[in-house]
């Protein structure tokens, strides 16, 4: 069964609410559509987006990549053989991770297409509703409390809290959102790299003092500083999670040795799709980190991806996986708060819905 062809689009995503970090705020976006064809009429498709300020990419050159260096490789190879082929691609350019990304989960996709299969079949998963954080985006305190008590009320019972400002500032914010939601309620915080090691560990050392409690810290410094990175690991009570620091298995290895984080958060955009993440997953496995399975502000068809791996590697703790929420014109279909459900199926199969 050979692949034919490699064809790419657009479409846009509108989301229900804005979304902020430290690094920008987004209310609508455009996701790269990525379609692989087989003979037989066999199509796997996927959805993926550029974010240049975390992968280097724009949706113009995820198009160009694919078109251009990816889709030549592809065409002509046999679906049996599709890991060598997708190794290849991998192999056929440096970086580009979120085009590569598109690439991989199509090619994931149609080869369960061709053997009427489920996703989850083919990598392995045993298919069930992972569950999921969901973000309250960076705003004043009481703008984010009122946020946090809208999506506790929708169900969520574990909020990702984005913050990413002055200091005293951060710990208001934390400490105004806890105040106002039940106790059993888990709160991660999220600096999106926006802090020295210096202030997050005084916004760590502010909140032990204010009595409120985070389940981890996700990326306090740039992605660059691995000795930050460690400084803050070394000395936080809680755990650290490394995001934009932790694209591939080599970042991972690297941020093990240095002692530079607890935790890594996988995401397909930024390693280079479902193989690749697999990767990861075994290094930070070996080096003794823990997994979380991330979603960059993408469609709900890379985060329902992404949950097929999450059911695989890491069942039974919450995720990062709310892309699906945002999603205004998708979340029905891809998304029920507080889980995602892995329901990619052949396009003749049962719904799980």
């Amino acid at each position: 069964m050979r692949i034919t062809s490699v064809e790419t689009g657009r479409r846009p995503v509108h989301l229900r609410l804005p979304f902020r970090t430290a690094l920008r705020e987004v209310k609508d976006f455009e996701v790269v559509t990525v379609r692989v064809l087989a003979e037989g009429g066999v199509t796997g498709c996927s959805e993926v987006v550029g974010t240049a300020r975390i992968t280097g990419e724009t949706n113009a050159s995820i198009e160009e990549a694919v078109n251009a260096v990816l889709a030549p490789v592809l065409i002509g190879r046999d679906l049996g053989d599709y890991c060598v082929a997708l190794a290849d691609t991998a192999l056929a350019m440096v970086g580009n991770s979120t085009a590569k990304c598109g690439i991989d989960v199509a090619v994931h996709r149609a080869v369960a297409a061709w053997r009427g299969t489920a996703l989850s079949e083919v990598l392995g998963a045993t298919l069930r509703p992972i569950a999921t954080d969901v973000t309250v985006s960076l705003a004043t305190p009481s703008d984010m409390a009122a946020e946090a008590s809208r999506r506790v009320d929708e169900g969520f019972g574990t909020l990702k809290l984005k913050v990413g400002g002055p200091v005293a500032l951060d710990i208001e914010r934390v400490q105004t959102v806890a105040g106002a939601v039940p106790g059993n309620v888990a709160l991660r915080i999220d600096a999106n790299q926006a802090w020295t090691a210096r202030q997050a560990l005084q916004v760590i050392d502010g909140l032990v003092l204010a009595g409120v409690a985070v389940e981890f810290i996700e990326q306090p410094v740039p992605a660059a500083d691995l000795a930050g990175l460690a400084a803050v690991t070394a000395r936080s009570p809680v755990p650290v999670v490394a995001d934009e620091s932790a694209h591939t298995a080599a970042d991972v290895r690297r941020l093990a040795d240095a002692g530079a984080c607890d935790v890594v958060n996988i995401k397909l955009a930024k390693c280079g799709g479902l193989q690749a993440a697999t990767e990861v997953v075994a290094v930070a496995r070996a080096c003794g980190l823990g997994l979380l399975f991330g979603s960059m502000l993408e469609s709900g068809s890379g985060v329902a991806a992404t949950a097929v791996l999450a059911s695989r590697f890491a069942p039974d703790q919450v995720h990062d996986l709310d892309a699906g929420w945002w999603a205004e014109t998708e979340s029905a279909a891809i998304y029920r708060p507080p889980f995602v459900l892995c329901d990619d199926k052949p396009p003749d199969a049962p719904s799980m819905q």
